[in-house]
């Protein structure tokens, strides 16, 4: 499904999922209105943890089976069993357009986190030794243009989403390393 979502997104034609099927004006867009959900909610799993989603959907099942909730009675649960901001899932994916790029870079002891796309989601970071060991793992929260943070004791190189859930159209600048230094030894 990502790989489908972000090729219709790149295009440019994407339209607000709280449009009426009859009023799309591209027919891909209704295929969007299941993929663009599935894909969003996914990230919202890796976000929120199997524990809170579980929560909120069989809470959300018991309340509303063989009822006709609207879009707001779900995202009233998803707001209730959650203690995170999640206005970029309940308003900006089902109600606005856009796309989901970050990138990374390290300068010195930091690592520059830049928001090339329009939308703002959380993101996880991981953060690797010189051998490749996972040193740790933080979220970002609210990175609407860029973010400077320290680099972790020990990190060279990082990855952002290393599970793969964020939406990102461009993974290809989601890690980078420290720059290499050479010395030149002349006898």
């Amino acid at each position: 499904e990502y790989i489908g979502y972000t090729s219709w997104v790149k295009r440019g034609d994407e339209e607000p999922l709280e449009t009426s099927a009859n009023d799309f004006k591209q027919r891909t867009n209704y295929w969007l209105s299941y993929s663009k959900p599935l894909v969003y909610t996914w990230h919202l799993l890796d976000y929120l943890g199997e524990e809170t989603i579980d929560s909120i959907m069989h809470n959300y099942y018991k309340d509303w089976k063989f009822r006709h909730p609207y879009p707001d009675d779900y995202f009233s649960y998803v707001n209730k069993y959650s203690n995170k901001d999640l206005s970029w899932y309940t308003s900006d994916v089902f109600y606005q357009t856009g796309r989901v790029d970050y990138g990374a870079s390290i300068k010195g002891n930091e690592v520059v986190f830049k928001n090339y796309g329009t939308l703002t989601l959380p993101f996880k970071v991981a953060f690797y030794d010189e051998k490749g060991n996972e040193i740790s793992q933080h979220w970002y929260e609210n990175v609407k243009r860029f973010r400077r943070v320290p680099l972790p004791d020990g990190a060279t190189s990082i990855k952002i989403d290393p599970d793969e859930t964020l939406p990102d159209i461009n993974r290809s600048n989601n890690s980078t390393s420290k720059p290499f230094t050479f010395t030149w030894v002349f006898d």
